[in-house]
């Protein structure tokens, strides 16, 4: 609503907007969209915000009882309250999937190769696709449509993530923002502050892996089965994808402007990861980016 009142006072006419597509994060959902929503509707902007697989109303644990965004006030919202572990267990394969196949690793890479179609699809839709339901969604958008020169994407955190993947073969995208990028997906897992005790109760004895991982003496990054496991996620890793962005694109078309906003403090991406995924892409930076040391405790030592 108060995007719609926004787009309305700026502008007489809702033909040819340019279009932010809004990323979320991992066990997020197109709620993160509200927070662009105001300041782009305000400067003449419309702002698309979707569900991956398996978050939001397309999770299996979706429920809709509680107006969350007002304090979880007691009634429906119209956006799905989830289950965090049940979205975690499914997106990874721990749950919902045959006995003895537990944490395989194609589990994963299905469900990202998922979630990045999806972000894909969001783009055809804006370039290509019918948005008459959108039109008769209310009076006033009667008239809309989409400048399909003018596409951004802001990805959050895990949205950062996907809008790697989507821009390494998206070459119509005008300009992104990588919003705390986290780098690569098992390292992230492995180093971040928010990850590892969930990889630790989880994954690990999943994998039949036990500690002590002690960094950096033993770091559970160096395991050869975690290792493995990255390998099998390389396709679809951050990390990997990261040079074919900006520095060296393997489909044709111009880079997109891009602007990589890193977390130092953030306790969901790794700093280490981070800044790698950084460093993969090439792009300058303000101020000139110091490597963190391999020496520096980051992850829970025990």
């Amino acid at each position: 609503g108060h995007t719609l009142a926004d787009l309305q006072a700026n502008l007489a006419d809702l033909s040819a907007l340019p279009v932010v597509i809004s990323l979320h994060g991992f066990n997020a959902s197109r709620v993160t969209g509200f927070v662009l929503a105001d300041t782009a509707g305000r400067a003449g902007a419309a702002v698309l915000a979707i569900d991956y697989y398996q978050h939001g109303d397309r999770a299996a644990s979706a429920t809709d009882d509680l107006h969350a965004i007002r304090g979880d006030v007691a009634g429906p919202d119209g956006f799905a309250e989830t289950s965090q572990l049940d979205v975690s267990a499914r997106i990874f394969g721990l749950s919902g999937v045959e006995s003895r196949t537990e944490l395989s690793p194609d589990y994963a890479l299905g469900a990202v190769l998922q979630l990045a179609s999806d972000a894909m699809a969001t783009v055809r839709l804006v370039r290509d696709g019918d948005v008459s339901a959108l039109r008769a969604a209310a009076p006033e958008l009667a008239a809309l449509s989409f400048d399909p020169s003018r596409v951004f994407v802001v990805g959050n955190s895990f949205g950062a993530e996907i809008t790697t993947l989507l821009l390494s073969v998206e070459r119509t995208v005008a300009g992104a923002v990588l919003n705390v990028l986290p780098g690569s997906l098992v390292d992230n897992l492995v180093e971040s502050p928010e990850f590892r005790p969930f990889t630790e109760s989880l994954f690990l004895p999943a994998l039949g892996l036990s500690g002590p991982f002690v960094e950096p003496a033993r770091g559970l990054d160096f395991d050869l089965v975690i290792d493995l496991y990255r390998f099998a996620l390389e396709p679809v890793d951050p990390l990997a994808l990261a040079p074919h962005l900006w520095r060296d694109p393997v489909v044709d078309g111009g880079a997109p402007d891009l602007l990589v906003q890193l977390g130092g403090l953030d306790e969901v991406a790794s700093r280490r990861s981070s800044e790698a995924a950084a460093a993969a892409l090439g792009v300058p930076t303000t101020p000139a980016l110091t490597l963190a040391r391999t020496d520096e405790p980051t992850t829970p030592v025990h």
